[in-house]
């Protein structure tokens, strides 16, 4: 700065104004040449922070998806019981094969569902603005695809699979059944760990239904009727969805991966 004071106070002493004038233009470009120096260091600080943002949205969704996988997994392989359970008692009644006590498990097992639990909270929060920081539309797509579409159906799905059979405990189950899901829970309760998801005995949650009159029932046609409408239910409400949001699922993260490795 001394040496650019003193140029410029040599040069008005001289009376070299063209000099002067071409000094005093550099000089303006010099300090505009930092300014834009400056505003390059701090849109490029700036897009670091914004990446790094990015990467922990990605890494979330990352998590979030992992766990749902895992929760789907569990679940299905609990509800996978209740097709069971509906064959197999279907299998006794064609066949004329006598009542055994076992079979009250299976008849409360066909009315039961699992709770799928998948959770839409990661996308609840970024999708009003911070979805915008990633950049591929494909990307934006398939997490569109799994959060607005494939979780909402199965959601729907599922909330019909419940509505068919709680109308059939209301409308149905009474003239046929001693009670809806009977059992001692007391014992129940005391046995398990409330505490855990995980820990949850899962084939202890049968609640057994004893029927009034097995005979009569193996020649209800009705009941029959029920039986298999509630495993070709089961296949399209819920088995289904479940298999079509794990590949959503699975194509998605592929995805995020790949967008991971593209940036970083």
């Amino acid at each position: 700065m001394k040496f650019f004071r003193a140029l410029r106070q040599r040069l008005l002493a001289g009376n070299r104004l063209s000099k002067y004038m071409l000094y005093a233009i550099g000089e303006i470009l010099l300090v505009v040449i930092g300014i834009l120096i400056a505003l390059q260091i701090d849109n490029w600080n700036e897009d670091r922070k914004l990446k790094i943002h990015k990467r922990e949205i990605l890494h979330e969704f990352q998590e979030s998806l992992k766990s749902d996988l895992v929760k789907l997994e569990a679940n299905m392989k609990i509800n996978a019981k209740i097709k069971h359970s509906a064959k197999l008692i279907l299998d006794y009644m064609d066949k004329g094969l006598q009542y055994q006590d076992s079979l009250s498990y299976h008849f409360g097992a066909t009315t039961s569902i699992w709770p799928i639990q998948v959770k839409a909270g990661v996308y609840q929060n970024y999708r009003s603005s911070n979805l915008n920081l990633i950049t591929s539309d494909d990307l934006r797509e398939k997490i569109s695809l799994v959060y607005e579409s494939r979780y909402t159906n199965l959601n729907r799905t599922l909330n019909q699979y419940r509505e068919m059979i709680e109308n059939a405990s209301q409308n149905f189950f009474p003239t046929r059944f001693e009670s809806y899901w009977s059992g001692n829970y007391e014992t129940w309760k005391q046995d398990n760990n409330f505490s855990s998801y995980d820990s949850y005995d899962a084939d202890k949650v049968k609640g057994p239904m004893v029927p009034l009159d097995y005979e009569a029932l193996r020649e209800d046609q009705e009941f029959r009727y029920f039986l298999k409408t509630l495993i070709n239910k089961y296949n399209w409400l819920v088995e289904i969805q479940v298999l079509s949001l794990k590949e959503a699922i699975d194509d998605l993260l592929f995805a995020i991966e790949s967008e991971l490795d593209k940036e970083y």
